[in-house]
């Protein structure tokens, strides 16, 4: 995929570049990658204010494999959403139903997730809840 326009996914702002490499130049644009387990499906399109970046991924700490980022559970390849940073390899995973609030909150995703009952498309398990 690519990019339709400059402006932030978040908060609509347009954005003069990219930001190069993994520095923060406030305005610039990050753009990020996503996907459901298989890197065959990856939506590559992704583009946030260096400002909503920094919103979006403050708190997850560093990237760790197998862990959803924000609850800390035990995550399978195709149970969980890999999201990173065109330009750096550290990749987060997250839960289905941390997945689905993390992709609401782009302007993009139309119509929003029900994060209760938010599947991956790979996601064969039974359905458990939090």
């Amino acid at each position: 995929m690519t990019m339709s326009n400059l402006r932030c996914d978040m908060c609509d702002r347009l954005l003069p570049g990219l930001i190069p490499g993994t520095g923060d130049m406030p305005g610039s644009g990050v753009r990020f990658s996503y996907h459901p387990g298989d890197p065959g499906m990856r939506d590559d399109s992704g583009l946030l204010c260096s400002e909503c970046w920094s919103a979006w991924t403050g708190g997850l700490g560093e990237p760790t494999p197998r862990v959803c980022a924000v609850c800390r559970t035990p995550v399978a390849r195709t149970s969980s959403l890999f999201v990173s940073r065109i330009d750096d390899r550290q990749t987060w995973q997250f839960c289905a139903p941390h997945a689905a609030e993390l992709l609401n909150r782009l302007r993009t995703v139309e119509p929003k997730f029900d994060p209760a009952s938010f599947r991956l498309p790979l996601d064969r398990s039974e359905k458990r809840s939090l």
